[in-house]
């Protein structure tokens, strides 16, 4: 589940146009994400540009200027197009592409997908690995529950912290310590 959302956040970080089925969508969208939807690769568009034909058309920057490489027109109107006169979009259009409502496939939340990323670096709903899972009887865990497992299995960890030595992984035990003030 862990490596799911990082590529999603990865996705959402590159401004790639983002597939459908990567997204948990809310209902009753339907016909804005038609209108923000690539018609070059059919995903949602997360980095636009139009190009001024009549009408304007807006695609997703990365699958646009991959489409001109082999030929210089508008996918959709086939008029001559430069890359030149490609254009951000209005702001409405990226105001309506940052609101579009999504659902967490890892916990409860609803938002809208310009708040997803930063759900998904802190969402307790994702499951990972306990940092001293070698040593440990529970390998996965809730991210929500990793401090209070390690605060249980202290001793346990704290001896496995001893063989692995990593510093990032002493922090985490450290940081519990200090909280507890054992």
């Amino acid at each position: 589940m862990k490596k799911k959302a990082e590529e999603i956040i990865s996705k959402l970080e590159s401004k790639d146009c983002l597939p459908f089925e990567d997204l948990k969508l809310l209902p009753d969208q339907s016909k804005e994400l038609e209108k923000l939807a690539c018609p070059i690769c059919y995903s949602l568009i997360l980095n636009p540009v139009i190009c001024k034909c009549d009408p304007f058309h807006l695609f997703g920057k990365k699958c646009l200027l991959e489409s001109l490489k082999s030929k210089n027109e508008c996918p959709l109107s086939r008029q001559n197009l430069d890359i030149k006169s490609l254009s951000t979009p209005p702001f409405e259009t990226l105001s309506k592409m940052n609101k579009i409502k999504v659902e967490c496939e890892f916990c409860q939340w609803n938002g809208t997908l310009g708040s997803l990323k930063y759900h998904l670096q802190e969402c307790g709903g994702i499951v990972v690995e306990c940092p001293y899972f070698g040593d440990c009887q529970e390998k996965k865990l809730l991210k929500k529950d990793v401090k209070n497992h390690i605060k249980q299995n202290l001793r346990s960890h704290v001896e496995a912290a001893k063989k692995m030595f990593p510093i990032e992984k002493l922090s985490l035990l450290f940081e519990i310590i200090l909280e507890e003030k054992i």
